[in-house]
């Protein structure tokens, strides 16, 4: 069984992210908050999955490139998006380890 990545959010950091991935022959299904344009190239390269929760299941790897960590919440959590206990990520660049789904919680907004 081939091994699975997978990029959530394809701004600038993600879509680089994924494209270097599938250089290196690597797997790689992407989910982004926003419909890509037409003839972006990660569309040709990359598996694009409907909801974050698709683009998790079985991947080996999970790299998040979003915006904070509320986005990190919504996406991960709202959407019903499961990365179980161990899995590793990054989050705009910086290593992100959670234990389980509860690890991760929203900013407080003041």
């Amino acid at each position: 069984m081939s091994q699975k990545a997978c990029v959530l959010g394809l701004g600038l950091m993600g879509s680089r992210a994924a494209l270097r991935l599938t250089e290196k022959g690597q797997h790689v299904v992407a989910w982004n908050r926003t419909v890509l344009p037409p003839g972006n190239k990660i569309a040709s390269v990359a598996t694009l999955a409907p909801s974050p929760s698709e683009a998790v299941k079985n991947a080996s790897a999970v790299l998040l490139f979003l915006h904070n960590a509320d986005a990190v919440f919504e996406t991960l959590l709202s959407s019903g998006a499961s990365v179980s206990g161990g899995t590793k990520g990054a989050e705009n660049g910086a290593l992100l380890e959670a234990t389980y789904a509860g690890d991760i919680t929203p900013a407080k907004t003041t």
